[in-house]
């Protein structure tokens, strides 16, 4: 701490509080502390109200506001995927119980704008923020994939597959076997 400081914090220490009648440091410490010659400035002439209302005036003219950051808000994420999604989830925002998902279910996008989207919410259209939206990614069905395996050509000479499985033994001693899913 420099000298400046110190000898301010003194200052404001040894000032007298009108409505105690006496200083903080004879409130905490029971006496008064002793005060450097740098305080002590002896008593100017008063100014006229009149002058001190123009220097007061002067100095407020010059007074600037200080620019400020805004640290306490983050920019909000937005999906770049939102403007082409058809399907898009919807943020829950009321209060939930516990282990139940942030987001409801399936939605369709009716329309869509830079902030705002129109899904539709149990049949009803809705308006809701982009802020609110998380984009579903859909996997297309197609034709042969509903239909099921590809058809294996029968074969009379196909024999069938057998399959061994091995047996383990464990440290204790007891036989060992796996379902058919982990032995492939």
């Amino acid at each position: 701490m420099d000298r400046g400081s110190a000898t301010a914090l003194i200052g404001i220490r040894t000032a007298n509080k009108e409505e105690f009648e006496s200083s903080v440091a004879h409130l905490v410490y029971g006496e008064p502390l002793r005060v450097p010659s740098d305080l002590l400035v002896p008593a100017t002439a008063k100014l006229e109200a009149s002058t001190f209302i123009q220097q007061l005036r002067r100095r407020m003219e010059q007074l600037r506001p200080i620019h400020t950051v805004r640290h306490a808000s983050p920019a909000t994420y937005s999906y770049k995927e939102l403007q082409d999604s058809t399907h898009v989830f919807l943020r829950q925002d009321p209060a939930r119980r516990a282990m139940e998902p942030p987001y409801s279910v399936l939605h369709k996008v009716r329309a869509c704008t830079d902030k705002r989207l129109t899904i539709v919410v149990r049949g009803r259209q809705v308006n809701v923020s982009a802020d609110r939206i998380k984009p579903a990614y859909v996997l297309e069905v197609t034709q042969h994939e509903t239909e099921g395996p590809p058809a294996q050509p029968h074969s009379d000479t196909a024999k069938p597959v057998t399959t061994t499985r091995p047996q383990q033994t464990a440290r204790s001693g007891r036989t060992v076997r796996f379902p058919a899913r982990f032995t492939s």
